[in-house]
């Protein structure tokens, strides 16, 4: 008998031991693998300094290869999906993302929040600078990450009031996301307090029906079944657009009032 040769690749496995040989070997930090699959962590790694644990931690977010990103000549660009963009910047810990390059070992590293993740026509992207490597020398960056000193360049081009009028625009346009979450809640109230009369309304007619004796076949009972039945899958669908309407600007709002 002959047996077909099995193929193994361990791409996706390279850039997590890299990049936990990097942190406990050359920040001598403390690397923890997340073992269960999860939306978008797959380390958490502890502060340590000289040798004391601090408690202080940071999430990881870990890719390896080139098929990852969009390959420029200053930035790797990662594209992710609502989910991704919404579960990472709702992380109470600060999270970064590592690119591993296997065929060039290099690896790079960015902070993932709100200001760094750019929105695109259908999703979001994240540039990681090719030159920003993950090393000994990034210590001091990322302590200031977990310490939160690190102003990002929008405020400082805010501090220094270089800012342009359609990022004022932006952000004023931003800070109706609670307003507008507000109002959709109160238009899923109406539309489930209507879906609660209509239904009413329908069950009264039934009983009417059993009062006087009609079968199920009878038009009148079946015409009825059926408007209602339509006018619930019309509901269904409403509720559906507006529930994903609600998570988008509750989500953006609730960013900013986090910050």
């Amino acid at each position: 008998m002959q047996f077909k040769k099995l193929r193994v690749t361990n791409t996706d496995r390279t850039g997590v031991y890299v990049s936990a040989l990097i942190f406990t070997k050359e920040l001598k930090w403390i690397f923890r693998e997340q073992p269960i699959v999860d939306v978008g962590i797959d380390a958490l790694v502890e502060e340590v300094i000289e040798g004391n644990p601090t408690g202080q931690f940071l999430a990881t977010q870990i890719k390896t290869g080139l098929g990852n990103f969009y390959d420029s000549k200053k930035h790797l660009t990662l594209y992710v999906t609502k989910i991704h963009y919404h579960y990472w910047t709702n992380l109470n810990l600060p999270i970064i993302l590592i690119a591993h390059l296997p065929k060039d070992e290099e690896t790079t590293w960015e902070l993932i929040n709100e200001n760094t993740l750019i929105k695109t026509e259908a999703q979001w992207k994240l540039n990681i600078p090719k030159d920003k490597k993950l090393n000994e020398d990034s210590t001091l960056e990322l302590a200031k990450i977990l310490k939160k000193e690190v102003q990002d360049d929008f405020i400082k081009s805010f501090i220094k009031q270089d800012i342009s009028e359609t990022q004022i625009d932006e952000i004023i346009e931003e800070s109706k996301s609670i307003d507008e979450a507000g109002s959709i809640l109160n238009d899923m109230t109406e539309i489930i307090l209507n879906l609660g009369a209509k239904t009413n309304e329908l069950t009264e007619k039934i009983n009417e029906f059993a009062r006087m004796k009609v079968t199920k076949r009878d038009k009148r009972l079946v015409r009825n079944i059926k408007t209602y039945s339509e006018y619930l899958n019309k509901v269904a669908i409403k509720l559906n657009a507006r529930i994903d309407e609600f998570a988008d600007y509750f989500s953006e709002g609730f960013k900013l009032m986090r910050n």
